[in-house]
C-alpha cells in the first residue's frame, strides 16, 4: 500500500513525478480505461465505514416466497441514524428495460434519514407508504427533502436466475461465467443532489457529511447491500427443492437476507 509520505514525495521537492497535462489526462479515452485507487469515492467510503465502525444491520424483511416485498437496513453512522429502503417488484420480460428511459425495476431503492424500522414497529407506516407509492416510480415519482438518494437496479438476465438454481441445489456457481458479465444486479441510475424534491447538498453537509460527501451518499445507496456481507454465508446445505435466494441464512447467526444480496450468498471454498 503507498503510503502518505510516498505520495508527497511524488508530489513535491525535487523528485517530483511531471504531471500530466489536463488535455492529455482528460481524453474520453483515457477516462473510459481507468480503474479504482484508493483515492476513488467507494474506496474512500468503505474505508470511512471501517474506521468508525458503522452497523449496517437488517431492521425489516418482508418478502414473500419469491422475493418480493420491501426491505429496510439501518444504519448507524457517527452522523446519525439512517434507513435504506428497498423495493422488490415482479418485472415481466416485456417491460424490462436496462437504459435510462426505462419506466419499471426489478428494485428501487432510497436512502432516508432516521429510523424508518422503528417508526414502522411503532405502528407508523404512512411515511414507509409515501416512498411505496413514490420510490418504484424514479423521476415520475415526488419525494421530500427526508430523502438523500434514490436509485433502481435490475437483475442480470444472464447470471441471476443461473446462480439461484445452483445455489438451490447446493452447488457453487461457476466464477468464470459470472465473471463474464460481472454482475447480478446493476443500478441504471442514481439521483441525489435536490433532484425530485430529496435533500439538497447544503442539509447534506448539516447533518455531517463531509467529503467525498455527495458521492458519498451516492455510493453508500448503490453498495448498502454489499457492505452488509457481515451476514455471508458460512455453509451451503442442499435443500431437496428450489429454495427462494432470500431465504438462505448467512452467518452463524441464521439471519435471512433479502433477495437484493445475492452476489455475497455464495463464496468459493
Amino acid at each position: 500500500m503507498t503510503g502518505s509520505a510516498a505520495i508527497q514525495a511524488s508530489l513535491y521537492g525535487s523528485h517530483a513525478l511531471p504531471l500530466r497535462p489536463a488535455g492529455q489526462v482528460m481524453q474520453l479515452e483515457r477516462l473510459g480505461a481507468m480503474h479504482q485507487s484508493r483515492l476513488s469515492f467507494m474506496r474512500s467510503l468503505v474505508r470511512r465505514i471501517m474506521r468508525e465502525r458503522w452497523q449496517i444491520t437488517p431492521a425489516l424483511m418482508e418478502l414473500d416466497d419469491q422475493g418480493y416485498g420491501r426491505v429496510i437496513y439501518r444504519i448507524q453512522a457517527p452522523q446519525g441514524c439512517y434507513s435504506f429502503v428497498l423495493f422488490s417488484d415482479y418485472l415481466s420480460p416485456e417491460d424490462r428495460n436496462d437504459r435510462v428511459i426505462a419506466t419499471k425495476w426489478d428494485l428501487t431503492m432510497a436512502l432516508v434519514a432516521g429510523d424508518l424500522a422503528a417508526e414502522v414497529a411503532a405502528g407508523d407506516e404512512s411515511y414507509l407508504q409515501k416512498l411505496r407509492d413514490n420510490v418504484p416510480k424514479q423521476e415520475a415519482g415526488r419525494v421530500d427533502s427526508r430523502v438523500f438518494v434514490l436509485s433502481r437496479a435490475n437483475r442480470s438476465a444472464r447470471n441471476f436466475d443461473y446462480v439461484v438454481e445452483q445455489l438451490a441445489r447446493g452447488e457453487q456457481p461457476d466464477a468464470a461465467k459470472i465473471a463474464k458479465v460481472g454482475y447480478l444486479y446493476r443500478t441504471t441510475a442514481v439521483y441525489g443532489s435536490g433532484k425530485l424534491g430529496m435533500a439538497d447538498w447544503q442539509k447534506c453537509r448539516a447533518t455531517g457529511w463531509t467529503l467525498p460527501g455527495r458521492s458519498a451518499l451516492k455510493c453508500l445507496s448503490v453498495s448498502c447491500y454489499v457492505i452488509s456481507a457481515c451476514y455471508r454465508r458460512s455453509t451451503l446445505p442442499k435443500p431437496a427443492a428450489r429454495t427462494p435466494l432470500h431465504q438462505w441464512s448467512w452467518g452463524s447467526n441464521a439471519t435471512s437476507v433479502s433477495v437484493t444480496l445475492p452476489a455475497w450468498g455464495w463464496r468459493r471454498t
